[in-house]
């Protein structure tokens, strides 16, 4: 077998501590102009998973130590921008990494209000996504480029991304009848209302909508 030396990491002497390595330089190679308010999440994108799909979403994120919202987010900014931009983007910390300064509570709420779509049943779940207004004016872009709604077109991406292209034509809602698939349909078009019900988080409602911010 080949014998090969590992090489040890110079060591700053007057620390004691081993030198950290330089952060990776990611040169702006394409303009897409000003990214600067990816940060911003003032707009909404509606659309509906198979529960298959939404198990693998869930799965995937929480591999990755991610909520929902920032999976969601920088997936798409990767699919629009590229994968190159979005590393620049979180080493200089810009666009979707720039901080606000806005913060959140988060103190726990034994009963919270859900907002639940009547008829949708268990196999579909609607979930109601909070991202920049840029980014949803590129990926309608990319839908009518594609000759699709919205809608349909994040539903293919994300069942190709989770559960790869053969899966995209059946997993679009097997043995989901076909009104209830009219009523998510209707509700990402917003031409349905939902209604407000009370229930503990450890147990949400049945159609209960996904708010991911």
């Amino acid at each position: 077998m080949w014998s090969f030396s590992k090489k040890k990491r110079p060591v700053d002497t007057s620390s004691g501590t081993a030198s950290r390595p330089a952060l990776p330089t990611f040169t702006q190679l394409i303009d897409y102009g000003d990214l600067t308010y990816l940060h911003v999440n003032d707009d909404e994108l509606r659309f509906w998973l198979p529960e298959t799909c939404k198990t693998a979403l869930d799965e995937t994120r929480k591999a990755h130590e991610m909520t929902m919202a920032c999976w969601l987010r920088e997936y798409f900014v990767a699919y629009t921008f590229g994968e190159h931009e979005l590393m620049r983007m979180r080493t200089l910390q810009t666009g979707l990494y720039q901080t606000s300064g806005v913060r959140y509570s988060v103190a726990p709420q034994p009963v919270v209000p859900y907002q639940v779509l009547r008829g949708l049943g268990k196999n579909l779940c609607a979930i109601k996504l909070y991202l920049p207004t840029r980014l949803k004016r590129e990926l309608v872009e990319l839908a009518d480029h594609a000759a699709m709604e919205l809608s349909p077109f994040i539903r293919m991406l994300l069942i190709s991304r989770l559960l790869g292209h053969q899966a995209w034509r059946s997993l679009q809602g097997p043995g989901v009848q076909q009104h209830i698939v009219a009523i998510a349909t209707m509700w990402e078009r917003g031409e349905l209302e939902t209604e407000t019900v009370e229930s503990d988080r450890s147990s949400p409602p049945t159609g209960h909508i996904i708010n991911a911010r």
